[in-house]
């Protein structure tokens, strides 16, 4: 029965997405069902969200909108780390349909964002234990750029929390999954990453880019002598995929503690689009890097889609 995965009440422990006025004549089934002519038909009109500005933005009212549909705590807490700018009534409910006590949601906020948006994003940091906004901005666009940057500083600012693997998002990226499912899959991962990665076309990672790895300082601080002066004259194995990643434990200290990703992510940074998707990309098919959880660039455009 192909409705039964459309039924959102099991999706978690009563977490329901609230259907908006907005989109009240929308059949999502059909659209969930992969229905191309109903999706011609409101894509030829499509519906834009109406952001309320108007929000109780007390810490008990926070609470009413969030806590009665929290997820249940399975013993594997997830870190969230999602970059954001507005809309902030949709980024609550995205919040209130994954939350789990254990689970760590970290923010970014894009430099453009308005006052009211800071004002609401701090709010919910001050209300919720759980909730971090990283301290330091960055200019965010449609390209990518300093979307890494983003994202490594909420990484950074959770390094002292408690959590299994970390997914990187960006502000309207929606996860379906509940809690304890996405702790049944993760567990099944067993420390591997989940990162789509397939050969990175030229017009990316172009020639001019710098691809040696002592150049760049990826050759890992714990290698031996031998393997650390092999790993200097090596060069990275460029990937490309998507910006949304998910990362083990494992991998992010790593990042942090063993290897130099900046040179890399300035490079990447300085090219005119997709900039945010061959960095994790890159790191995960490069052998001599040694990131926990990757596996070999042969390996590349053979694996399946299976982004959580």
């Amino acid at each position: 029965n192909n409705s039964s995965i459309l039924d959102l009440s099991i999706i978690s422990n009563g977490a329901v997405f609230r259907k908006r006025p907005e989109v009240a004549h929308v059949d999502c089934v059909r659209l969930l069902c992969n229905d191309r002519t109903y999706m011609k038909e409101i894509g030829s009109a499509r519906p834009f969200l109406i952001e309320q500005t108007n929000l109780d933005m007390s810490c008990s009212a926070i609470k009413r909108r969030i806590l009665p549909a929290r997820n249940p705590d399975t013993g594997f807490p997830i870190l969230y780390a999602r970059i954001v700018y507005k809309e902030y009534d949709f980024i609550e409910e995205l919040l209130a349909t994954n939350y789990a006590e254990e689970n760590v949601f970290c923010y970014s906020i894009d430099k453009k964002a308005t006052r009211l948006f800071h004002e609401q994003l701090f709010a919910l940091e001050k209300c919720l234990p759980n909730v971090v906004v990283a301290k330091k901005e960055h200019d965010i666009d449609s390209a990518g750029h300093n979307q890494n940057e983003a994202h490594l500083d909420c990484l950074r600012s959770v390094r002292n929390r408690k959590w299994e693997y970390a997914m990187l998002l960006q502000s309207r990226d929606v996860i379906i999954k509940s809690h304890y499912q996405m702790t049944e899959i993760l567990k099944i991962f067993g420390g591997a990453n989940d990162i789509i990665t397939e050969h990175c076309p030229d017009h990316r990672c172009i020639e001019s880019l710098e691809m040696n790895l002592g150049n760049l300082g990826l050759c890992p601080k714990s290698l031996q002598r031998a393997e650390f002066e092999k790993c200097k004259a090596s060069s990275i194995q460029w990937g490309k995929g998507a910006m949304q990643v998910i990362l083990s434990r494992a991998a992010v200290d790593y990042i942090f503690d063993k290897i130099d990703v900046f040179p890399l992510m300035k490079e990447m940074n300085d090219m005119g689009y997709g900039v945010d998707e061959q960095l994790y990309q890159s790191l995960h098919v490069t052998p001599e890097i040694g990131l926990p959880g990757g596996f070999h660039y042969k390996c590349r455009g053979n694996s399946c889609h299976i982004f959580l």
